[in-house]
């Protein structure tokens, strides 16, 4: 069953509790793009995929003007939905700082944060020009840089994703919580300092280095599907998680 709107529900048929994935994605990303290629990869789990907040203002949703506002909205957005025994975050870029702040308000099981620089790589950028954000962040998708249409649609939230991640100062989690770090071996966005930071921020943390750049997601789909099929077990099972 697939619900709509900026939090978007997929959960097998009969389905009462379980394993629930919340998907975060990229600056000016929606749900409807991890649906594609991740809704499948976890047999049996409930998969939830949230809109940036970007998209979701352009929708007619203010998620907030924080990071930790935008997490206590999906709370309660989850919250409308059955409870699950296990729930799973993966972030991608933008969606791992959400991802962070989310496992403040809600139980996360396993967190997986997927090339963001803790360092601040954002910071500084607010305030540039839809085309100087566009053009000048690897973390802004391929699909948007060469569609001009798609580009103008897309801008409002680009620039309202950005300016949120710019005054973004992560904490370290309140309590021990497992960790998994996700990056791409040719990202520019991610430095290996941004990755240790990560990996400061919990006593049970791994990291996992793919092939590929900002969106090595796309281009290493069945290897990143595969690994990540590998954590939510491990992490639903209560094994250590794997080690770098």
């Amino acid at each position: 069953m697939l619900e709509g709107g900026w939090l978007r529900w997929r959960r097998p048929i009969g389905q009462a509790d379980g394993v629930e994935l919340v998907l975060l994605p990229h600056i000016g990303g929606t749900a409807a793009w991890y649906l594609g290629w991740i809704g499948g990869c976890i047999p049996g789990a409930a998969v939830v995929a949230v809109d940036s907040p970007g998209w979701a203002r352009e929708l007619g949703e203010d998620l907030g003007s924080t990071l930790p506002d935008v997490a206590k909205r999906i709370a309660a957005g989850l919250g409308r939905g059955l409870a699950p025994v296990r729930r799973v975050v993966f972030g991608h870029s933008m969606g791992a700082g959400v991802a962070l702040e989310l496992a403040k308000v809600v139980r996360v099981d396993l967190l997986i944060a997927s090339a963001l620089d803790l360092k601040g790589v954002y910071q500084g950028r607010a305030g540039a020009t839809a085309s100087e954000l566009v053009w000048g962040a690897e973390a802004v998708p391929d699909e948007l840089r060469d569609d001009p249409d798609w580009t103008e649609l897309a801008l409002p939230a680009i620039e309202h994703d950005i300016a949120l991640m710019a005054t973004y100062r992560p904490e370290r989690l309140p309590a021990p919580h497992r960790l998994m770090v996700y990056s791409g071996r040719d990202d520019h966005e991610v430095s290996a300092e941004g990755i240790e930071a990560w990996l400061r921020l919990s006593g049970v943390s791994g990291h996992r280095e793919f092939r590929g750049g900002h969106f090595y997601l796309e281009t290493e789909r069945d290897a990143v599907l595969a690994a990540l099929e590998r954590d939510v077990r491990e992490a639903t099972s209560g094994s250590r998680p794997h080690e770098p």
